[in-house]
């Protein structure tokens, strides 16, 4: 199965975002969901950790 054009259009990388990773790890999740358990998204060349503040920051409604 092909990735979706909407990923395979983009460079390498995007905004920081891995995009290689990102189509690699999903297309390997077509066939084997089990290889998204676990992933992390790399955003300029590391993986960054989910805070306690991160968190509130998400759950707070919108202004």
């Amino acid at each position: 199965m092909d990735c979706p054009p909407v990923l395979s259009e983009r460079p390498k990388e995007y905004y920081g975002v891995d995009l290689l990773d990102v189509r690699t790890v999903l297309t390997n999740g077509l066939t084997d969901p089990t290889a998204i358990e676990g992933w992390q998204v790399y955003l300029d060349d590391r993986r960054p950790e989910v805070t306690k503040p991160d968190f509130s920051y998400a759950e707070s409604p919108e202004d």
